[in-house]
C-alpha cells in the first residue's frame, strides 16, 4: 500500500486556517469573543499515530484464506484521523498557563490487498478504527507574543477498537467479518508542543507530539470468541505509540 507523504497531509489544516481567517468578519469576532488563549473554547485537529503492530500484521494475514495470493507487503502501523474537543478551562498568567481539555478522536487505517488465483482475482479490505474519549491537562509558558511553549501535557483516554475484514471472491461474492474489543481500554499519554497565535487572543494553532501508553491484547468475533492464540500474548498492538496532532483553537471568553 503506497502511503501519502505526511507533510502534504499536514498542509490541510493550515490551508483551512488561511481560508477561515481571510473570510471571517473581524468585527463579528470581536463582538462574539473569538478569544482563544486565556479563555475556554473549542478546537478541531488532524493527527497521525505510529504504533508497533507486529503481532497484528501476523494475525490479520492468518485470518485470510487468500493470504498466499497477495504480493503486496502492506502492514498496519500508522493511523490517521481527526480530533474534536473543548478547552474546558484555560487559565493564563504572566509566566504560565494551565488548560483542562476534553476531546473525542477517531483514527483509521485501511489496507487493501489483491491477488490472482486459479479462479480469477481475489481482494480483501481490512479497516482498523479506534475511537477515543479523553481528558487532559497541559502546562505551558509564553515565549514570544505570538508563541507559547506547551511544556507538558498528560491525559487519559477510553478507547474502542474495531477491525472489519471484507473478502471479495472472483465471482463478486462478498463476505465480511467484524472483530471488536468487548469493553473500552484505558490508556494514558504524555506530550509537549507549541501554540502559535494567528490572531492574538482570537485564533491559535496548536501542535503537539505525544507518547501513549496503550496496547491491544484482545479482539473478539461476533460470537464473542477471542481470536488471539496463546502464543500471541504480547498482544495485537504492543505498548506505546507515537502521535502528532495539529489543531485549530477557537475560544469564547467567560
Amino acid at each position: 500500500m503506497k502511503r501519502t507523504n505526511l507533510n502534504n497531509k499536514f498542509l490541510i489544516l493550515p490551508i483551512f486556517i488561511v481560508i477561515l481567517v481571510s473570510s471571517a468578519n473581524l468585527s463579528y469576532g470581536q463582538s462574539c469573543g473569538f478569544g482563544c488563549l486565556g479563555m475556554s473554547g473549542v478546537y478541531a485537529g488532524y493527527g497521525v499515530q505510529k504504533y508497533d503492530a507486529e503481532q497484528f500484521n501476523q494475525m490479520f494475514l492468518k485470518l485470510s484464506p487468500f493470504n498466499n495470493l497477495f504480493e503486496d507487503n502492506s502492514q498496519f502501523g500508522e493511523m490517521e484521523g481527526f480530533r474534536f474537543g473543548a478547552n474546558i478551562v484555560r487559565a493564563k498568567f504572566d509566566f504560565l498557563f494551565i488548560t483542562g481539555k476534553a476531546f473525542y478522536q477517531f483514527m483509521k487505517e485501511d489496507i487493501k490487498l489483491e491477488g490472482e488465483g486459479s479462479s480469477g482475482k481475489y481482494s480483501e479490505d481490512f479497516k482498523l478504527t479506534q475511537n477515543y474519549w479523553g481528558l487532559s491537562i497541559d502546562l505551558g509558558v509564553p515565549v514570544f507574543r505570538f508563541l507559547d511553549l506547551k511544556i507538558a501535557e498528560g491525559g487519559v483516554t477510553l478507547r474502542s477498537v474495531k477491525l472489519t475484514d471484507l473478502r471479495i471472491a472472483p465471482d463478486g461474492t462478498e463476505e465480511e467479518f467484524t472483530y471488536v474489543n468487548k469493553k473500552y481500554d484505558i490508556d494514558y499519554f504524555v506530550g509537549a508542543g507549541l501554540i502559535f497565535h494567528l490572531i492574538e487572543n482570537y485564533v491559535s494553532v496548536e501542535g503537539t507530539a505525544t507518547y501513549s501508553f496503550n496496547s491491544l491484547t484482545k479482539l473478539y468475533d461476533k460470537n464473542g470468541i477471542e481470536i488471539l492464540s496463546p502464543q500471541d500474548s504480547k498482544g495485537f498492538i504492543a505498548k506505546g505509540s507515537l502521535s502528532a496532532i495539529v489543531q485549530l483553537n477557537i475560544g469564547f471568553p467567560l
